[in-house]
């Protein structure tokens, strides 16, 4: 009780986590809200209330359109996974739009004229519904059975010496998938001039026990075949998706991890040249989940900021970004960004520290974009940084004698510091730390020479 009461105090103090609930819970309050709407949809039917039905069933397609927009939205937050398991992910995304297309257009079927005329809306939606679901479950098992893989998969799929490990490549499941199939199939063949007419059977069957007066066995039919159909195919591609998502490359994964262990922790010799290129190569031939863990040492290796921990990881993090062709991981990206800004600058050397800062900048771009794209919260550091790199590539704030900013460099910059406005004080003097010489952080140095009330204000 205790708990609870602390979790709501938690709850009702923390206005984030209060919205994040409210929106985990929402797709399924609009789908109660649905459930409820076919029950007044129901009783309408009943009463022959025809303007009452129309308006129920109106809201049950828009309710379930909104709860699945939700779950698409909630579902966009993409992990790290191989390029075949996005590749897969992709397809499915794809194909789940295809059934909701199908939905949508059985649900347009059953509430057709002639059923509010008899008075059988509710009771078509549901059997088409439940015909739909029944066909498409059937379909997902096949599907399942024709992708698991077989044998000479589990000991072909790898590269090297190792196959690869994943938790679908057990025997036993192997020989009953593979012995389902087999079953199912020569069934199949043999009895397949008997299969249209028991289909034809089924379709008359439910098309008269919705509608005894105009049955359409054909729509019947067509919603059996076409959701079946959807289903195996789902079914086998979310297994290869499974496959590729878990399966791991351990002669890879451990090659990898051994080279940038031994480029982070390891002075500079005469081979650095050779070396950086076996190890750049070793971390994109590994598994997205070799890559997190590479990520997170990487990350942890230039936490103190020195200047050879952050030269030495620079290279990982780019092996990193490039690594990413499906763009689904922006803290690579930011990493990579910040190896940049703290590199050690030359001042004889202008051109090498504007294109550190612009590609720090296109970085954090690129990190900023994924992030909103996957919709998840907080990581505000990236527009402070942002900042930070915008004002180091101000032409007239480098200069020798600095100059305001022009108007729309102080809108971009002061957009960023808006954003940032929560960050931490000693998380802003890691972004941006102080200079030896005025004690202070660009940003500060930046906004003392350009008050906010002369934001409008050109440059001079």
């Amino acid at each position: 009780m205790i708990f609870r009461f602390r979790g709501y105090i938690m709850a009702k103090t923390d206005p984030g986590q209060s919205a994040t609930t409210f929106f985990r819970v929402r797709p399924w309050l609009l789908v109660a809200g649905a459930g409820v709407l076919a029950a007044v949809l129901a009783l309408a039917e009943e009463h022959r209330q025809w303007y009452e039905a129309q308006a129920a069933s109106f809201g049950i397609v828009v309710l379930l359109v909104l709860a699945g927009i939700d779950w698409w939205r909630s579902y966009r937050v993409k992990p790290t996974r191989s390029p075949d398991a996005e590749t897969y992910a992709r397809v499915l995304r794809y194909l789940l739009l295809v059934v909701a297309a199908g939905i949508i257009i059985v649900m347009l079927d059953a509430v057709r004229i002639d059923h509010w005329m008899e008075g059988i809306v509710a009771k078509a939606a549901a059997a088409a519904m439940l015909l739909a679901g029944g066909a498409f479950m059937i379909g997902v098992f096949l599907g399942f059975l024709f992708g698991f893989p077989s044998k000479v998969d589990a000991s072909t799929a790898g590269t090297g010496r190792q196959p690869l490990q994943s938790p679908f490549y057990n025997t036993n499941l192997q020989e009953i998938a593979d012995w389902l199939t087999k079953v199912i199939v020569g069934a199949s063949l043999v009895e397949l001039s008997k299969i249209p007419p028991m289909i034809m059977q089924l379709g008359d069957f439910v098309a008269t026990s919705v509608n005894r007066t105009s049955p359409s066995p054909a729509n019947v039919v067509v919603n059996l075949v076409f959701f079946w159909s959807c289903g195996i195919l789902y079914g086998y591609l979310w297994t290869r998706y499974d496959i590729a998502a878990t399966a791991q490359r351990p002669h890879h994964d451990a090659k990898a991890v051994e080279e940038v262990d031994r480029w982070l922790n390891h002075p500079p010799s005469s081979s650095d040249a050779e070396d950086k290129l076996v190890m750049m190569n070793a971390i994109k031939a590994a598994s997205a989940g070799a890559r997190m863990k590479i990520f997170l040492a990487s990350e942890k290796h230039r936490k103190p900021s020195t200047e050879d921990a952050n030269e030495r990881s620079l290279p990982v993090f780019q092996a990193l970004v490039e690594a990413d062709v499906q763009e689904v991981f922006h803290r690579n990206r930011s990493q990579y960004a910040l190896a940049l800004m703290g590199r050690k600058k030359d001042p004889n050397n202008p051109g090498a520290s504007k294109a550190d800062w612009s590609g720090a900048l296109d970085l954090l771009n690129d990190a900023i974009r994924i992030r909103d794209g996957s919709r998840e919260p907080n990581w505000c550091q990236y527009e402070l940084a942002r900042a930070v790199c915008r004002i180091r590539l101000d032409e007239e704030f480098n200069q020798q004698l600095r100059r305001t900013s022009r108007s729309e460099v102080q809108k971009a910059i002061r957009a960023d510091l808006d954003k940032a406005r929560d960050i931490s004080s000693a998380e802003r003097k890691l972004i941006d730390p102080e200079d030896v010489t005025t004690h202070e952080g660009v940003i500060t140095t930046w906004e003392k020479l350009n008050p906010a009330s002369r934001v409008d204000a050109p440059g001079v």
